[in-house]
């Protein structure tokens, strides 16, 4: 993500929409957000 600009800022969009619920415990923050890694990174190419 770090070379995609945009992919960039929605991660960080997404990952204040899911501190906004209320997840902040480490765990329950990751799987929040793993299903948009998981679409940005399978449409990277390397």
């Amino acid at each position: 993500m770090l070379a995609n600009p945009s992919a960039r800022a929605e991660y960080e969009t997404q990952k204040r929409r899911v501190l906004e619920q209320g997840l902040s415990q480490q765990d329950d923050y990751g799987k929040a957000k793993s299903s948009f890694v998981k679409a940005i990174l399978d449409k990277q190419v390397f």
